[in-house]
C-alpha cells in the first residue's frame, strides 16, 4: 500500500533514478525500501534452504568430482525436496481437516472482529484513551 501510494506522489525521488541519487530517499520512501528488502532477503532466504542459513549449505546440492577436484551441481537435489512438499501441500489443502482449520481461522477472525466494533468497544477505547490522556497530562503539570 505505501509503495503504490508513493508511485500515485508525483513528487517522490522514487520516480526519478537522477532525482533519488541527487536528493536521497525521504523517511517513508526509506521505510518502504527497508521493508520491500526484508522481504525479498525473506523470501529469498526461504526458497534457497541450506544455501542461505549454512556456510556449508552448497555441499547438499551436488558433490565433489574427484578427478577434476570440482564441484558438479545438481539442480535436481535442490527442486526434488521443493516439488515434494508442494505435492505435500497441494494433498493436505485437498483434505477435510485442511477445510476445518480454514473454517476454524474465519470464526476466530468473525469473533475477533466483532470484538473491536460496537458500543463495547467504543466505551472501552474511550475509557482508555481518558485515563492514559490525564495521566499524561499530570505528568507534564509535575
Amino acid at each position: 500500500r505505501r509503495l503504490v501510494h508513493l508511485m500515485k506522489n508525483k513528487y517522490s525521488t522514487l520516480h526519478s533514478f537522477q532525482d533519488y541519487f541527487q536528493y536521497g530517499a525521504s523517511i517513508q520512501e526509506r521505510s518502504v525500501l527497508h521493508q520491500m528488502r526484508l522481504s525479498i532477503r525473506n523470501n529469498l532466504t526461504s526458497f534457497s534452504g541450506a544455501l542461505s542459513k549454512r556456510l556449508d549449505g552448497w555441499k547438499q546440492y551436488g558433490r565433489l568430482d574427484e578427478t577434476t577436484n570440482e564441484f558438479l551441481y545438481f539442480p535436481s537435489k535442490f527442486v526434488e525436496p521443493l516439488q515434494v512438499k508442494l505435492k505435500f501441500q497441494d494433498l493436505m489443502a485437498r483434505t477435510q481437516l485442511f477445510v476445518g482449520f480454514v473454517e476454524e481461522k474465519k470464526d476466530l477472525f468473525t469473533k475477533r472482529s466483532a470484538l473491536f466494533e460496537g458500543r463495547d468497544a467504543l466505551f472501552i477505547a474511550n475509557w482508555v484513551f481518558f485515563r492514559w490522556w490525564w495521566k499524561r497530562r499530570l505528568e507534564l503539570i509535575t
